[in-house]
């Protein structure tokens, strides 16, 4: 059983019936738990940077002309489709070898230079891990 810290009883219960739930469960994984290398991806508004480039970063209520123009400036929406997360899955992979390269690069010119700086390392290998190959067995500790 959950123990919520201030003991509200109700909000115990109803955490406990929705953790419950196999399928609640792994959507909270997929929605909380993502890899570092990807925090700046999702961390990414689109909206607000559309925002910010009009102006209007950080206004909170805009008149009905206002909105108007920013939905001009934006376009139509598009579509959920597969072409879709085909297109936004591309992206992602292409945004995380753009990380990794830069790293990959740094990692074989600290091993030719012998890297003096270790926190510098250490602070490297909190930020970015590297892929882990495929039938490798991990552990938690």
């Amino acid at each position: 059983m959950t123990r919520v810290p201030g003991g509200d009883k109700l909000l115990e219960s109803r955490l406990n019936s929705a953790l419950a739930n196999p399928k609640f469960r792994r959507w909270c994984a997929y929605e909380f738990f993502y890899g570092t290398i990807d925090q700046d991806w999702f961390a990414q508004n689109e909206f607000q940077q559309c925002l910010n480039g009009l102006g209007l970063g950080s206004v909170t209520h805009l008149t009905r002309p206002k909105w108007r123009y920013v939905r001009s400036v934006i376009g139509k929406p598009r579509r959920v489709s597969h072409a879709f997360f085909v297109e936004e899955r591309t992206n992602l992979n292409v945004h995380r070898m753009a990380r990794r390269s830069p790293e990959d690069e740094q990692d074989k010119d600290e091993e030719n230079k012998r890297a003096d700086d270790e926190e510098l390392s250490h602070s490297k290998e909190e930020h970015l891990t590297a892929l882990i190959p495929v039938g490798t067995q991990v552990t938690c500790a």
